[in-house]
């Protein structure tokens, strides 16, 4: 009988940097006896994960979509056809948005996929701390290219904690208790403190070689919140994501602190409402008796982050019209060279 073990993120807990690592060592894995599948309508190659089978099992749509409908038939027979194919007794898929489910219906869907393949099924699932996440998906919101003014207050308002006791009860219910294999995310205890040797080890494989850094790491907030002011005045998402190409290929110089978002109080506050559900996740998941998840101190020891002065969006400024004035130049310097080398009038 063939395993599969199903990733199911969550969000902001390194799934990049696993698929990353999966999709890039195809013949390693195959080697070892392990199958990632990536040909097919299922597979985002941006994401390098299955992520396009995750949104159409759920029927999500997503903004990269820019309104594409996924053919949600198509990619559940070519998930089905692959997995079926390949020789491989261990199988792998990895989809953060899997998690994304809001009912046991939901996650049925997903199951009933994979059961034609196999009744081994096994649902591998990250949990970060929710301030932390918060913080993190904030960022990723605004990395994306979200409009309006978005700030992390506003945020905050408008999404609950993340409830995990929940989620794993929906996840628990369908795939079955034993199945279900839930990791803290923190460094502390993730094996060789990262979770690309922790999944993989997982999963039965010790990896020796020397990893690269994480992939999609969160953003200094200053140049997230440089990004949020700019993207109330740009119209278009093309338009927003190319000022974030530019900043990115311009090298502004940005404040490399590590902040918070949280003051003090907020924090403690926000963490007061899943420490119930965190604690019961521990015990009942992880065997804890002390009901403690997550082992980093609940404080944080960066300063708040203070927000950008009119003298840092001054400096910005300067910075970004130097850089276009540069590319400018450089424009007029090769057009000049196109003029005088095929004679051509071409305006400077």
């Amino acid at each position: 009988m063939k395993t599969l073990f199903l990733h199911f993120g969550t969000t902001k807990t390194g799934s990049s940097s696993i698929q990353e690592f999966l999709a890039g060592h195809q013949a390693q894995l195959a080697k070892d006896g392990y199958f990632y599948p990536i040909h097919g309508a299922y597979y985002r190659p941006a994401e390098a994960s299955q992520s396009l089978l995750a949104h159409g099992v759920l029927g999500r749509q997503p903004a990269y979509l820019n309104g594409a409908v996924i053919d949600r038939d198509r990619v559940i027979a070519e998930i089905r056809r692959d997995l079926f194919a390949t020789t491989a007794r261990k199988l792998i898929v990895s989809s953060e948005h899997f998690a994304f489910g809001k009912s046991v219906e939901d996650y049925e869907a997903i199951k009933e996929v994979f059961t034609p393949i196999t009744s081994d099924i096994r649902v591998i699932i990250y949990l970060r701390r929710q301030d932390l996440r918060m913080e993190s998906s904030w960022a990723q919101v605004i990395k994306g290219g979200a409009r309006g003014s978005v700030s992390f207050n506003d945020y905050l308002r408008e999404n609950p904690a993340w409830d995990y006791r929940e989620l794993l009860g929906k996840i628990a219910h369908v795939f079955g208790r034993s199945q279900l294999i839930v990791r803290p995310f923190e460094r502390t205890q993730l094996y060789r403190k990262n979770v690309v040797n922790d999944f993989l080890r997982l999963i039965g494989i010790e990896l020796d070689a020397e990893l690269k850094s994480e992939a999609n790491v969160t953003p200094p907030f200053e140049i997230v919140e440089l990004i949020r002011l700019f993207n109330q005045h740009l119209s278009s998402l093309a338009d927003r994501n190319a000022f974030i190409g530019f900043l990115q290929s311009k090298k502004i110089p940005i404040d490399q602190t590590k902040y918070t978002m949280f003051t003090h109080e907020s924090r403690m506050t926000f963490l007061a409402g899943v420490r119930d559900s965190n604690a019961e996740v521990a015990r009942e998941y992880l065997q804890r008796d002390d009901g403690k998840l997550f082992l980093d101190p609940d404080e944080s020891v960066y300063p708040v982050y203070p927000g950008l002065s009119v003298d840092r969006l001054a400096d910005f400024s300067a910075y970004m019209f130097a850089a276009l004035n540069a590319d400018n130049q450089k424009m007029q310097q090769v057009l000049q060279k196109i003029a005088q080398k095929t004679g051509l009038p071409i305006s400077v």
